[in-house]
């Protein structure tokens, strides 16, 4: 039919530090929530692209922005959470 299919390709884990954005806490009615924007800093790789989508602690993320050198040896990535569902939760027939 002509539509577009997208498949994506795990590559290799790497080790990073991984925290979430400052100024994401939001307080509402006496709970706190995080938004899903983390920051994570790794050691630098070509592999990484925009295109990219992170999986932290079984979530996914999508890169918002990539910044560093293979000068500086780091690479802060900053993601945000895409919300795939809950494959979990449907009903399958």
């Amino acid at each position: 039919m002509g539509a577009q299919t997208v498949v994506w390709k795990e590559l290799s884990m790497r080790w990073a530090k991984v925290h979430y954005a400052k100024g994401t806490k939001v307080l509402d009615a006496g709970e706190t929530f995080l938004d899903q924007e983390i920051v994570v800093t790794m050691r630098f790789t070509n592999v990484v692209t925009e295109r990219c989508r992170l999986r932290w602690q079984g979530r996914t993320y999508e890169v918002l922005s990539l910044n560093g050198t293979r000068r500086d040896g780091t690479l802060t990535i900053r993601a945000r959470r895409i919300d795939e569902g809950n494959p979990d939760a449907e009903v399958t027939e």
